[in-house]
């Protein structure tokens, strides 16, 4: 029996070095059964051109705009839907995949007929296993998520839990996400209203809304150097994007047809990224107030997708 064709997409926006070293690692798979395509998410660099000349066996097509995560992986989808692919494996180009890994994922999708999402361990990428996540938790009634296990060396995760073949989780990070073909004929692809931000774990609660599971995969390892694909982002976006898609994540995916909580759940979610913004991101406080303000005023007013400044033009990252 042969193993099952996997479609990989990368996405690059300016980044080649990284690019290159992903798909280093990534074509040292042990699952024998992939294409590769990158998507060149419109750079203003020679990107497409450096990544041709050391891959000359990797396609590359390049976006005619910066269409964002949501957009690109749905153009890389589009491209290669007609190889009639039995998954998409969607992988950040700042990852670095260990050789079982996909083999890993892709058997766990062949166990279990009723999951059709799925996600590696990711640790970050530096010496020895600390964990970034194990998966995602979500309380649609308040608006909190959290990536599980985050932070913590591996040795201090309970052995019960690396060793089973999956967990079940409300969701799994858009760094690497398996996803079978079905799953994205029957819901279709990324929600590009988020842009940027939070439309991975929209993508699993639409899938698990029509009843395919979303597991997390504790064999299968990603090391993920975090921050490396959002460098040539003004931060204070990276804090718009968070404010406006958190509070479109869970009102458009989970609505309270009570007002009173609704407004609860919204006034939670624009209190932790103040907290947030405040206490933990270093950024610098007045730009960064404005743009969560921003994004508090754009989702109410259903301004979506690619962040426009007020006289309309398109950010440049």
């Amino acid at each position: 029996m042969s193993e099952s064709l996997t479609q990989i997409i990368i996405l690059n926006l300016n980044a080649a070095e990284h690019t290159l070293q992903c798909l280093e690692a990534v074509t040292r798979s042990e699952h024998s059964s992939f294409h590769i395509l990158v998507v060149d998410n419109h750079s203003r660099d020679d990107s497409p051109h450096r990544i041709r000349a050391e891959f000359p066996d990797v396609e590359v097509i390049t976006a005619p705009d910066n269409v964002g995560f949501a957009g690109g992986c749905n153009l890389g989808v589009r491209h290669t839907l007609g190889a009639n692919p039995d998954y998409f494996f969607f992988l950040n180009n700042d990852a670095l995949v260990d050789p079982a890994a996909l083999s890993l994922l892709v058997e766990s999708g062949e166990l279990e007929p009723r999951a059709g999402v799925f996600g590696p361990m990711l640790v970050f990428h530096q010496p020895g296993y600390i964990i970034e996540s194990l998966g995602m938790q979500c309380n649609w009634k308040t608006g909190r998520f959290r990536h599980l296990h985050s932070g913590l060396p591996i040795d201090r995760v309970p052995p019960e839990i690396l060793s089973r073949p999956y967990i079940e989780a409300d969701a799994v990070s858009g760094c690497a996400l398996l996803v079978q073909r079905r799953v994205i004929e029957q819901i279709g692809g990324f929600n590009e209203d988020y842009f940027f931000y939070f439309e991975d774990t929209d993508f699993c609660r639409r899938a698990q809304q029509s009843a395919f599971r979303t597991l997390l995969v504790p064999r299968a390892r990603v090391r993920h150097k975090g921050s490396a694909t959002i460098t040539g982002i003004n931060p204070a976006l990276r804090v718009y994007y968070g404010m406006r898609n958190q509070l479109l994540l869970f009102n458009r995916n989970e609505p309270m047809e009570n007002p009173a909580g609704r407004l609860i759940r919204d006034a939670h979610i624009i209190t932790l990224n103040l907290a947030y913004l405040v206490f933990r991101s270093g950024l610098p406080r007045l730009p960064a107030l404005r743009m969560w303000a921003r994004g508090i005023s754009d989702f109410y007013r259903n301004r979506l997708g690619r962040f426009h400044d007020r006289k309309g033009s398109p950010d440049n990252g």
